[in-house]
């Protein structure tokens, strides 16, 4: 299976996703909606594409001015597909990928001082909804007390949920929720 990168240096270009249903790649109309979004704070930033799959989301950061993107899937084959993407756009300067579980990444992060100015959450919600609700608060909520968002930093995450926002955050704020088809996206800011 093939996708395109929707925008960018590298608008057009075609990449590859993972075989089988265990991967279900961003809809091209919820990645332009992600980053019509997240558009002034593109340029320069230093991006994290959790769940990455394919890498479509972080390759369009990439593709769209972002100085780094990391990549975490726990698929071997999700990282075999994201690793051959970023061979063939010759991205291997502005990428790290990692084939590590979500929370193991980021305690990874947070050993290594490593934060993000921009986060983007897939988890595989279709797979197992109740394990995927509770990894997706653990993560938000490991983001939030680690402080691994850079203050002035955006979160989104895909989710099927209306009502994902996750609550009780010391320095993560939500801000509003996106429908696109059956999923919805979620956004957040890092505040002081």
């Amino acid at each position: 299976m093939s996708l395109r990168i929707t925008g960018g240096r590298f608008k057009n270009h075609r990449i590859y996703a993972p075989k089988g249903t265990t991967t279900r790649p961003t809809l091209e109309k919820a990645r332009q909606s992600l980053f019509n979004s997240w558009q002034m704070h593109m340029e320069g930033a230093v991006f994290l594409d959790l769940f990455a799959g394919s890498g479509a989301i972080g390759l369009e950061a990439i593709s769209r001015g972002a100085a780094h993107a990391t990549f975490v899937d726990r698929s071997p084959e999700a990282i075999r597909c994201i690793q051959k993407n970023i061979s063939n756009l010759q991205l291997l300067s502005k990428a790290t990928v990692l084939k590590k579980e979500a929370l193991q990444a980021l305690h990874f992060f947070k050993k290594n001082h490593k934060t993000f100015d921009l986060i983007y959450l897939d988890p595989p919600y279709r797979e197992n909804p109740l394990k995927s609700a509770a990894c997706k608060e653990a993560c938000i909520q490991y983001i939030d007390k680690e402080k691994l968002l850079n203050c002035g930093g955006m979160l989104a995450l895909e989710d099927s949920d209306k009502h994902g926002q996750t609550p009780c955050l010391a320095s993560i704020r939500f801000d509003k929720t996106r429908q696109i088809g059956d999923s919805f996206l979620h956004y957040y800011h890092a505040q002081n």
